[in-house]
């Protein structure tokens, strides 16, 4: 029998940005990405989300589960041709990989014989679920292989990892059920959370010319929340388990006291006086240099601490880019070194003047931050029908909660926004290699 030990967490809530589709980025940095606009974006996110859990919102605002799923799936009918087709994230490839037969799987994905598999069963079951118009973005699951029969706390239970998190699922209940009725004839369980909105000419993703830099921008707001009740109108598969990824509350509607409304109220009115020119700053080299507090098991603990970190990173970074004492063989080598030593000096000093910028970016970083652990901790207080573990690599599993949640608002000003658990799930994802940290 396994032994296992709680694992508190610490959170961080994310929200949509300019980026690559299928990459989105946290919260307290869209203001490394849009400055005072994305400060606008991320305060709007918290004030929509505190209105709906404090029961005062006229905007309908949505809620759903980040499963840790893998590999992503995507399917549906070519809003172009009309063909029915599967794919994986290479659908966003600059030649997308665009799969409608199980010839097509076999070229595009030769070097992946388990993915092979996958994609040739999904593209064989999901025409049957009845999809219709609707292109979905989900995530695998579990598949026979990947599930096993473990003794937790004297219960059996059907347990599988997909990716950072193991899933557990208690044998005798109506999901553990319906899993082993999958997997014993070979099925796969499949949660979709994404759907194409756009217009034909807009799939899989569009890219336009930035008129100031000439770079190619990337536009994907075209892929955004699903319509809750695709998957409640699905027909039932032999052999394939779905679900949507929206959050089902079972011991009563989550709200916030009157004191962790204050609480959030309060912190949005000090971020609200932290004035911030985010124009002079390097805020690029700043979210570079935050992932790496997250590597540590940190994230702005202290502002003006941070600050001197961001220094002597930024340092020690430009630092390996010289020469060593023993490399300057000529005249010309060593006046290039001395080149290198004053622009250091000089940027140095530059970060210096801005470092009242830099602490106050820091502390809304921060607060931005503290705001979101409200929301988590009240979702987490929701019952769920899968306990959820990460393991420690040490034999022991740590309970810990689902890997997010997405909350979307329909007024449009904010996007959706996700809250997830930074310090452990991106951490442990930088350690696996996994994209998207």
């Amino acid at each position: 029998m396994k032994n296992f030990k709680l694992y508190f967490e610490d959170y961080v809530l994310l929200t949509e940005a300019k980026s690559k589709p299928g990459h989105i980025d946290h919260l307290e940095e869209l203001i490394l990405i849009r400055g005072q606009e994305g400060y606008n974006q991320a305060r709007a996110a918290l004030t929509n989300l505190l209105s709906h859990l404090q029961g005062k919102s006229k905007r309908k605002v949505s809620t759903s589960v980040k499963w840790d799923g893998a590999p992503a799936i995507f399917a549906g009918k070519h809003p172009v041709n009309g063909k029915f087709f599967v794919a994986t994230k290479s659908i966003f490839n600059d030649d997308p990989k665009i799969n409608y037969t199980e010839d097509d799987i076999n070229r595009n994905h030769k070097k992946a014989p388990g993915l092979q598999d996958k994609l040739k069963q999904a593209l064989r079951l999901l025409p049957k679920l009845g999809m219709k118009n609707n292109v979905l973005w989900g995530d695998y699951m579990f598949w026979p292989e990947l599930v096993e029969e473990e003794d937790i706390d004297g219960v059996l239970h059907y347990t599988f990892k997909p990716n950072t998190i193991k899933y557990a699922v208690e044998v005798d209940s109506k999901l553990g059920r319906q899993i082993a009725d999958k997997v014993s004839n070979g099925g796969s369980g499949i949660v979709f959370h994404t759907q194409f909105h756009g217009d034909p000419d807009e799939f899989p993703r569009t890219l336009d010319i930035d008129p100031e830099t000439g770079k190619k921008e990337e536009h994907s707001k075209k892929w955004g929340p699903m319509d809750g009740g695709i998957v409640k109108r699905f027909k039932d598969v032999p052999n394939l388990w779905i679900d949507d990824a929206y959050f089902k509350e079972l011991t009563g509607k989550v709200t916030l006291t009157d004191d962790e409304a204050k609480q959030i109220k309060d912190i949005i009115k000090t971020a609200d006086t932290l004035k911030v020119n985010y124009n002079d700053l390097p805020v690029d080299l700043v979210k570079i240099y935050l992932n790496t507090e997250v590597r540590g098991g940190e994230f702005i603990k202290d502002p003006e601490k941070s600050y001197r970190a961001f220094i002597d990173w930024y340092s020690d970074r430009e630092k390996k880019k010289w020469k060593s004492p023993e490399e300057i063989k000529t005249a010309v080598q060593e006046t290039a070194q001395q080149q290198r030593e004053e622009n250091l000096r000089l940027k140095l000093a530059e970060f210096e003047s801005d470092k009242i910028d830099f602490i106050n970016m820091f502390k809304v970083s921060s607060l931005l931050a503290q705001a979101k652990q409200i929301f988590i901790n009240k979702y987490d207080n929701a019952v769920y029908n899968t306990k959820h573990f990460l393991d420690g690599g040490d034999g022991v599993l740590n309970v810990t909660n689902p890997e997010g949640y997405v909350a979307v608002s329909n007024a449009g000003d904010a996007g959706p926004i996700k809250l997830v658990n930074r310090l452990d799930f991106s951490s442990a994802n930088f350690v696996t290699g996994k994209p998207g940290s």
